[in-house]
């Protein structure tokens, strides 16, 4: 799945609106939504909030996690915690930037909630790049990672399963060199893992600071 497809997902995810306009129910492929009254807050896909923002029909009201206290919380666990804690919507990266690229001042203290989000990002990728690092230099046949999103995912995803294959090409080539030369030929490999590991750590490293092409807004 590739960022803009992430980002299409996201964008179907419900948020709170305040239309300022009449208008009756709309029947969308995704369903019906509305009659839309003025002052009367109502859900309606993200991608429906956007366009009725660009077009100053309506306030968006940012859901409850999009917020300094809830966000400083989130990165305060991360910091403390070695595994990847639970977030409130699979999508927060990308619900974030869109909201802060598209309607910035809908969100109260805009600016200081890009900073926490950027710095949630860093720790969750500095984690994942430590967990794919520790696995690559291990013999484990295979690792579990839970909490993760599906952008988090692509942006390791390349790097993770080039190296792998280059791992098991390793590992097969050890039971089929000559009994005598299997000692000196593990080393090597060992040696291959482990700048493999690096190699893997280094690009994902330059992937992260590139961010998931479709949402660079919060990073901006």
């Amino acid at each position: 799945m590739e960022p803009a497809e992430i980002e299409f997902l996201a964008e179907n995810e419900l948020i709170e609106i305040v239309p300022n306009f009449h208008h009756g129910p709309m029947h969308l492929l995704c369903g019906t939504f509305g009659p839309f009254e003025p002052a009367i807050q109502m859900q309606v896909p993200l991608w429906l909030a956007l366009a009725l923002r660009t077009k100053q029909r309506c306030r968006i009201t940012p859901p409850d996690w999009l917020s300094v206290e809830s966000l400083a919380e989130l990165k305060e666990r991360e910091e403390s915690e070695q595994l990847f804690t639970p977030v409130s919507s699979p999508h927060f990266r990308e619900i974030a930037s869109l909201l802060l690229q598209h309607a910035p001042e809908d969100v109260p203290h805009s600016e200081r909630i890009r900073g926490l989000i950027k710095d949630i990002w860093d720790l969750r990728m500095s984690k994942l790049r430590l967990s794919f690092q520790l696995f690559l230099n291990s013999d484990a046949a295979s690792a579990r990672l839970t909490h993760l999103t599906r952008m988090e995912i692509y942006t390791m995803r390349a790097f993770l399963t080039k190296s792998l294959d280059q791992v098991f090409k390793l590992r097969h080539s050890d039971k089929t060199v000559p009994a005598q030369a299997a000692e000196q030929v593990a080393a090597s490999n060992a040696r291959t893992r482990r700048a493999a590991a690096a190699a893997a750590a280094a690009s994902a490293a330059s992937s992260s600071r590139g961010g998931a092409a479709g949402s660079s807004g919060v990073s901006q």
